[in-house]
């Protein structure tokens, strides 16, 4: 895996979607894909990304497993192991996408 976990359209659904931030945010994207680390406070153009224990953290008890087959691509399986969500590169964009789905509007 390279050192970016996630792209700004992830981090811009994420945000959209009413993800709640917490104080552990490392890194943020703008919209031409740039990253750079920063505090714990969005500035300008910047999307902040959330670290993968806050991200699995905001999943709640509905989160159950997140794993990674043949050394590749990852997946979560939430609900009780009833369903496992599509693969990703990286076991952020896996955990993004689940919380994404749990909180469908």
């Amino acid at each position: 895996m390279g050192n970016v976990h996630m792209n700004y359209e992830l981090a811009r659904r994420l945000k959209d979607a009413g993800f709640v931030y917490g104080n552990q945010m490392h890194r943020a994207y703008k919209p031409d894909g740039t990253f750079r680390n920063l505090g714990d406070k969005p500035d300008g153009d910047y999307i902040y990304e959330p670290t993968l224990s806050e991200l699995i953290e905001a999943c709640g008890d509905r989160f159950d497993v997140l794993f990674q087959t043949n050394q590749k691509y990852w997946y979560c399986i939430y609900n009780n192991m009833e369903k496992a969500t599509d693969s990703y590169q990286t076991p952020e964009e896996a955990v993004v996408n689940l919380w994404l789905k749990l909180n469908k509007k």
